[in-house]
């Protein structure tokens, strides 16, 4: 990750971030600690937005909001994006439930393989899920490895697998899911919007969701796939481009 745009960031967004470049340089000496840890990073990455700085509040307070849901160790958990398991793990250790993990990234499933090996109730699948099966370029950048970068010359590059979101839930069985976290740098717009046409958006009781800012119409996309969403959920918290919280409005309070 790195504050700089990606390559194939939409016009928009560029022009967004440079508009903000002076309160960014700010807001960098205000807040980075040059260490390179992973708080510096993430800021630097979410160019020290209000969302990135609230959200870090919020951590400081809550430490464990991005792992505490309606959950208990019967639920099925779906992680869209699990990289090295940062996510999936305290997610393990804390309801005991069933997580089934998708990861196309060879550099990732290695890691994240050996570091799940002791938890028998998280699946990995290294596969993508998106809108259908098929091959794509993926340039490897670490948790921001990506199929939609169109300039590759920083970047390892690598064949992964993806898999039609549909036909993979289908396939396995999945009826009622508890919760689905997707985080897959530009391809939540397809597979949501594959995911919300069918029978299966609405049979999520909560979705963690990361919207990635820097892709072409991301921002009306993001809108879209919102405005589906409420038809059968309700926003429950929200950090723009970072996560979003929604819970399905019969699955509240249960």
């Amino acid at each position: 990750m790195s504050g700089a745009a990606p390559a194939g960031a939409s016009t928009m967004f560029k022009l967004k971030n440079l508009a903000l470049e002076p309160r960014t340089r700010l807001r960098r000496r205000k807040y980075a600690t040059g260490s390179g840890d992973i708080g510096s990073v993430m800021l630097e990455h979410f160019h020290y937005s209000d969302a990135i700085l609230d959200s870090f509040a919020r951590t400081m307070e809550e430490p464990d909001f991005m792992h505490a849901f309606a959950l208990d160790a019967d639920s099925v958990v779906i992680d869209v994006g699990g990289f090295v398991g940062e996510w999936c793990i305290p997610m393990v250790q804390r309801y005991g439930c069933r997580i089934e993990v998708y990861e196309p990234a060879a550099s990732a499933l290695q890691t994240l393989r050996k570091r799940t090996a002791d938890f028998p109730s998280v699946h990995i699948h290294d596969v993508g899920l998106g809108r259908a099966d098929f091959e794509a370029r993926l340039a490897e950048k670490g948790p921001g490895s990506t199929i939609y970068e169109s300039d590759e010359v920083d970047a390892e590059i690598e064949t992964v697998r993806i898999r039609d979101v549909v036909a993979e839930f289908d396939e396995l069985g999945f009826g009622n899911i508890d919760l689905m976290k997707i985080n897959i740098e530009g391809g939540e717009y397809d597979l949501l919007d594959r995911l919300l046409a069918s029978d299966h958006g609405a049979r999520v009781d909560q979705f963690l969701i990361q919207f990635h800012e820097w892709l072409p119409r991301a921002y009306y996309r993001r809108w879209r796939i919102r405005r589906k969403l409420r038809e059968t959920h309700e926003l429950v918290w929200d950090y723009p481009w970072v996560f979003e919280f929604w819970v399905r409005r019969d699955a509240i309070g249960h």
